[in-house]
């Protein structure tokens, strides 16, 4: 247990931060927010030795030390912000690299990836257990897919299915034209449709344009059991609120679930997105809850001989732990 705390420290954290702080309930939990979150409130809060400052640690108790500590935090989030915002195109330009490098040959094998649904970031951080490593979160979460995925096309719209449908056959109707004309014409796939577009480059945009909207048409041979869907999202999860299990058929519910179970289409365009906004909540709404914050490493961290700081929900000590959330609430 001790290696796991100290392998998992700052995850740790940010399992009880995303359990306990709501204004961290935002699609802008992207991996560009974190890395910020990263860089400016854990690299802020702990020391080289890897434990929290003492100046952090006073926060809870001494009020001047909270104003001092949070105006520093606050600078330092304006900053941060600031700076990542001027050069956000070049952040944009090593993502979209990054995202070609990892996901080209999956778009270009399977173009539906795309169309396909994943667990957000957001997600991984609410389902995490404390001390759980990496590896093993996604194999819980790997097996909690299909349910997850059956789950969600029960409720397809039907507008959707009937959209889907009619680009597929309008897409898919131009791929068989290009490949008729490139087999009658050798010459047609290397010639320019359009000025600097080969027929080749536009064979490949309407094939994976052909393959995201198939992956849109709902299963018409889905028939499922939602409530039992959720409970064997939830035998992996270990995340079932109450209300989703009262009511798995509501709209509200259909609604939060797809907030932990999103498109991937629509996770690229946040990762995308967020290299803006992430840095406005920077410089905007980030620093109003650095009080909060100090706070919340204050009365959630205790010492551990041989391990150093470690967030009090990580050891398992329920009396201390329910001793600061009450302290904490009050």
């Amino acid at each position: 247990l001790d290696l796991c705390m100290r392998l998992t420290r700052r995850e740790n954290y940010m399992v009880a931060m995303v359990t306990r702080l709501p204004w961290l309930h935002t699609r802008l939990f992207t991996k560009p927010f974190e890395w910020l979150f990263e860089w400016c409130v854990f690299s802020f809060v702990f020391d080289r030795s890897h434990s929290v400052s003492p100046s952090v640690l006073r926060c809870g108790h001494e009020p001047l030390v909270l104003r001092a500590v949070s105006a520093q935090l606050r600078r330092r989030m304006r900053v941060m912000g600031a700076v990542t915002l001027l050069f956000s195109p070049f952040v944009l330009a090593y993502l979209g690299v990054f995202y070609l490098f990892q996901y080209g040959e999956q778009m270009r094998s399977t173009p539906s990836w795309l169309g396909a649904r994943t667990w957000s970031p957001f997600a991984r951080w609410r389902f995490r257990e404390f001390n759980e490593v990496d590896y093993e979160l996604t194999r819980r979460l790997n097996l909690a897919r299909k349910p997850a995925t059956r789950y969600v096309n029960h409720f397809g719209s039907p507008l959707v299915g009937v959209v889907a449908r009619f680009f597929t056959f309008v897409f898919g109707s131009l791929v068989i034209m290009l490949l008729v004309l490139g087999l009658v014409d050798q010459e047609f796939l290397d010639s320019e449709l359009f000025p600097g577009r080969t027929a080749v480059w536009w064979l490949g945009v309407l094939a994976v344009c052909t393959g995201l909207c198939r992956s849109l048409i709902p299963d018409e041979t889905n028939h499922v059991d939602p409530e039992q869907c959720l409970v064997e999202v939830a035998k992996y999860t270990h995340y079932l609120p109450p209300v989703w299990k009262q009511n798995p058929l509501t709209a509200a519910t259909v609604r939060d679930f797809s907030f932990f179970f999103e498109y991937r289409l629509v996770r690229v365009v946040c990762e995308f997105g967020a290299l803006i906004m992430a840095p406005l909540w920077l410089i905007v709404y980030g620093p109003r809850h650095s009080e909060e914050l100090l706070i919340f490493f204050s009365r959630f961290t205790t010492e551990l001989d041989g391990v150093g700081s470690v967030c009090s929900f990580s050891t398992f000590d329920l009396a201390e732990a329910d001793s600061d959330a009450a302290t904490s609430d009050s």
